[in-house]
């Protein structure tokens, strides 16, 4: 007959339980984590993506004021899901600006130039998401 063993060693099924919901914790944090990485990261792709679309209808902006002494038509058109919006003011120390068509994010980048032989500010801004 076998002899039992004394000072037997082993995990009680409460230290079980606790461990299992401590390691519950944690895989629900990183997986958490994730989540926010993958948002970040695709908040930051369209930030990137709307300023290479605003400096490139800013340049074609520029160029269409350099020939046509005027600003392009229309103001405010889509690309893809951005809204971009070319806004002009010849108040250049208190510029306001038409917010109507802004998404909830947006960039904008400036330029002076002349228009009709006035300087103005020249506002291309590239917006996404739902407007407000």
């Amino acid at each position: 007959m076998p002899m039992p063993l004394r000072n037997e060693r082993g995990f009680t099924l409460l230290e079980a339980l606790a461990s299992m919901v401590i390691l519950g914790f944690v895989v629900v944090g990183v997986m958490n984590l994730s989540g926010y990485t993958m948002n970040a990261n695709a908040r930051a792709t369209s930030m990137e993506e709307a300023q290479q679309i605003a400096e490139e209808k800013l340049s074609i902006v520029r160029e269409h004021i350099r020939a046509n002494d005027a600003l392009p038509a229309p103001l405010v058109y889509p690309i893809d899901e951005y809204t971009v919006t070319i806004q002009a003011d010849d108040d250049l120390e208190n510029v306001t600006y038409d917010a109507s068509s802004f998404a909830p994010r947006h960039t904008s980048l400036q330029a002076h130039a002349l228009i009709g032989g006035m300087p103005r500010l020249v506002t291309v801004t590239v917006s996404w998401g739902e407007p407000e």
